[in-house]
């Protein structure tokens, strides 16, 4: 059982709310460079005894290296972040500490953003 009900539509909105609270338009667009139409990926719950696995939905791919940022809607770590760091090739959610409250902050921690750090980026 996946659990997420989330389609496709719903992400790309959520995504276009978060580039919509980015007032800094370098890194929108930095950002805009890297982002896909939302894939599911379903992919383990790495604290699930009963081998749980979620819905994740990749947004944005790192065409470089195997990474992209990706979307839970249970989100992961303590705090529950919905974006987040992933590898593309795994098929759990990988570190606590690559997940973030905004879709801008994923970005920026990924190094895939080259400008200066905003004042109100969230470090992890």
């Amino acid at each position: 059982m996946i659990v997420g009900g989330r389609d496709s539509d719903d992400v790309k909105e959520l995504v276009q709310w978060e580039l919509n609270q980015i007032n800094n338009d370098p890194l929108k667009e930095a950002l805009m460079a890297f982002l896909v139409t939302p894939r599911l990926q379903k992919r383990t719950w790495d604290y699930s005894t009963t081998n749980e696995v979620r819905a994740c939905w990749i947004v944005a791919d790192f065409r470089e290296r195997d990474m992209g940022l990706a979307y839970s809607e249970l989100g992961h770590g303590a705090r529950g972040d919905h974006w987040g760091i992933v590898l593309l090739s795994a098929n759990n959610f990988g570190r606590d500490d690559s997940w973030f409250v905004r879709l801008d902050d994923a970005f920026i921690n990924s190094g895939f953003w080259h400008g200066p750090i905003p004042d109100d980026y969230e470090i992890p």
